[in-house]
């Protein structure tokens, strides 16, 4: 009974001993990660960015509906659920806020707060497990707090917070290292209904992290190992009575192995410019690299694309030998101190061991910083206790104390700068990629992507000049970025209406790569094929191009194109309403459409389809002097005037002959007649002036 007696006593009892402790590590984490990724927020676009969810309509959630959700989690063509989970939260971020940055960004950060502060929790809690009670449990919030800053704070990890499209990575993180908390509170609990009510949350949670991104299936294996090391306790007897659970957990790992290897080509080294034993012999020099980032990572070692030299054998280069015995090295010995010490044992074999899949025989780039989120987890733990021994050690003289204890302040502030300064690097893509090639002056693919972001600007010189350069390096991870030189080439030749050069290039594509060339290369061959009056093989590549991509909307809307040239109307019909069809938002074969049935004479549904164009680009010149003509045609004078009306507005004073000569060009679609449209400006202009005078 809740009264004056018990002073309205909520009977409430909370179970939560250490609440104002979590809090406020909590409270410490958000405000510090605030400041630090506060600039984040308005960060552009980035590379994968666009393929992956700006251009990618199976993510572009306007409703709540079945189908745009079983869309959002599964790719095409085929209904593979891949990182389906990080798929899906791009999908609502879309469906809250369309592709304003602002929202993704948001969505991030708080991913990674929440990551923070369930490792925060799960070090706060292995460190008061009996294993490591009476050695830490005095500084066991101290250590964890600290390990969760240094974490959290860390530059390596901008790549995979600020960088939008590696929420993959990020999300994945934060469902693995919830799933390890939820599997502790599930051993270690007393109450049966709780222990299977936690047990519940590490399958789902664990299950979320696979579904973000493949590689989090480590999990299994890393789970088993915590409990072995720091729950059970390492000894020969507690080995043979999990031999069965390690076989199990090995069978289901090595099959997340080739479940990753199934979506990466497996031992498909084809298209790489390395083999397998080159990637297996390069990799132990990157996980030094990654240590030597993660303990000294200043802005001028982080970057999005390193280069790395590949090592050809064990002596080329030299620290390759020297680079597989110290990991061989590393790895014995915390195997060795399994049983003494075995959490500094764990911390080594956990960053390892998550770097297994993206860093062994799969193949895919050879280094890259985002991979290290989840792996140096536990790295810090070693690092927390080590600063907080020293403040212990110097507690006997305040001044060499409160020294230390503002140079570990310095090194953490230091840290917040660099991830700043990073983030500040990702709000333009130039300046990103010119950040890029100041680190990676030999490297192609910076100045592959510079060259793209010019292109895009419309600046085509310099996107032809720093283009050739990614040529004349030819310093690339594969072949597919080679095809990209060349695509980029092409474009910007084509571009500048020189169709040879774009031939050259797209040719040269074609060549190195078909299967990845296509369809872009055949769809932009056919268009200048169609600019030249070629139809016949305009036809052709138009033709290939959907065969190489029969769900590509540009394929479509193009070859829609070209039938439309050819005559065929009924075929230009039905390509173009394959395209919207594919992606309903789609506008271009809207005008195909148009242009279709006004040729057939089909007015009513060729202004149909026009005004939709028309509703969508209101400033495009080739609509209005389209439906002009439908207007004229109909004799819906009301209707005409008002376009007529539109066009003296767009022309701002300026001459309507000049705007019909600028509406002729490269493969429109409905091109402006400037004999009949003198007569029908005419009368338009008069009866205006007309109406004035009335």
């Amino acid at each position: 009974m809740i009264n004056k007696e018990n002073g309205f006593d909520l009977n409430i009892r909370w179970n939560f001993p250490d609440f104002r402790k979590h809090a406020f590590a909590f409270i410490s984490l958000f405000v510090l990660l605030l400041i630090i990724y506060g600039n984040s927020f308005h960060g552009a676009w980035q590379f994968d960015d666009f393929r992956n969810i700006v251009n990618n309509p199976q993510i572009h959630l306007k409703t709540l509906s079945w189908p745009e959700i079983k869309s959002a989690f599964f790719s095409t063509p085929q209904d593979i659920l891949r990182r389906s989970v990080t798929r899906f939260s791009f999908a609502l971020n879309y469906h809250a806020g369309g592709l304003n940055v602002f929202g993704y960004h948001l969505v991030n950060v708080i991913i990674h707060l929440i990551a923070s502060f369930f490792l925060y929790l799960l070090v706060y809690h292995t460190l008061n497990l009996p294993l490591l009670r009476e050695k830490y449990q005095k500084s066991s919030y101290a250590i964890a707090l600290l390990a969760a800053v240094l974490w959290a704070s860390s530059p390596v990890h901008v790549n995979a917070v600020t960088y939008i499209v590696q929420r993959m990575t990020s999300l994945a993180g934060m469902a693995y290292v919830m799933s390890m908390f939820f599997y502790l509170k599930a051993r270690t609990s007393q109450d049966t209904s709780r222990r299977i009510a936690f047990f519940i949350l590490c399958v789902a949670v664990g299950g979320m992290a696979i579904g973000s991104k493949e590689n989090a299936v480590m999990l299994l294996f890393v789970i088993y190992l915590y409990d072995l090391f720091l729950i059970q306790g390492v000894s020969g007897d507690n080995l043979k009575k999990n031999k069965w659970l390690i076989a199990l957990i090995g069978f289901i790992v090595i099959g997340g192995v080739l479940c990753v290897g199934f979506f990466t080509s497996i031992l498909d080294y084809q298209l790489w410019t390395f083999s397998m034993k080159e990637r297996m012999l390069t990799e132990p020099r990157v996980f030094l690299f990654y240590i030597s980032l993660l303990l000294y990572p200043i802005s001028s070692r982080l970057t999005l694309d390193h280069d790395i030299q590949i090592s050809r054998s064990l002596l080329e280069p030299w620290s390759t030998l020297p680079a597989i015995l110290i990991i061989v090295s590393a790895i014995s010995y915390a195997l060795w101190i399994a049983r003494r010490k075995p959490l500094l044992s764990f911390c080594i074999l956990f960053f390892f061991l998550n770097h297994l899949i993206e860093g062994t025989i799969i193949p895919l780039d050879l280094i890259n910083e985002y991979r290290n989120y989840v792996p140096a987890m536990f790295f810090f733990i070693p690092v927390a206790i080590l600063m907080i021994n020293v403040l212990d050690y110097f507690a006997y003289k305040r001044s060499l104390q409160l020294l230390m204890f503002f140079v570990m302040i310095f090194l953490l502030t230091s840290q917040g700068h660099t991830v700043s300064v990073r983030n500040y690097i990702y709000r333009f893509p130039e300046i990103l990629w010119k950040d890029n090639v100041r680190k990676s002056p030999y490297l192609s693919r910076p100045r592959l992507n510079l060259g793209y972001y010019y292109a895009q600007q419309g600046d085509y010189q310099k996107a032809l000049k720093e283009t050739e350069t990614a040529l004349h390096l030819s310093n690339y991870p594969g072949v597919k970025e080679l095809v990209s030189i060349h695509i980029n080439l092409g474009s910007s030749y084509f571009s500048l209406n020189n169709d040879e050069m774009a031939l050259f290039h797209y040719n040269e594509a074609l060549r190195v790569h078909t299967q990845t060339a296509s369809p872009f290369v055949y769809n932009t061959m056919a268009l200048i094929m169609l600019n030249r009056g070629d139809l016949k093989m305009a036809h052709e590549y138009g033709q290939s191009a959907i065969a190489y991509a029969p769900n590509n909307v540009l394929s479509y809307n193009s070859f829609a194109l070209i039938l439309l040239k050819e005559g065929n109307l009924e075929g230009a019909i039905k390509e173009a309403a394959q395209a919207i069809t594919l992606q309903p938002d789609f506008i271009s074969p809207l005008a195909t459409l148009g242009e279709a049935y006004r040729i057939k004479g089909d007015y009513a549904k060729s202004e149909y389809y026009w005004k939709e164009f028309h509703r969508n680009e209101p400033n495009h010149i080739t609509a209005l002097f389209a439906l002009l003509e439908l207007y004229h045609l109909q004799g819906k004078k009301e209707n005409l005037l008002q376009t007529v009306g539109q066009l003296l507005f767009l022309s701002r004073n300026g001459d309507i002959l000049d705007m019909i000569k600028s509406a002729k060009g490269k493969n429109y679609i409905y091109t402006p007649d400037p004999k009949k449209f003198l007569p029908i400006l005419k009368n338009a202009f008069l009866q205006l002036a007309d109406d004035s005078s009335k």
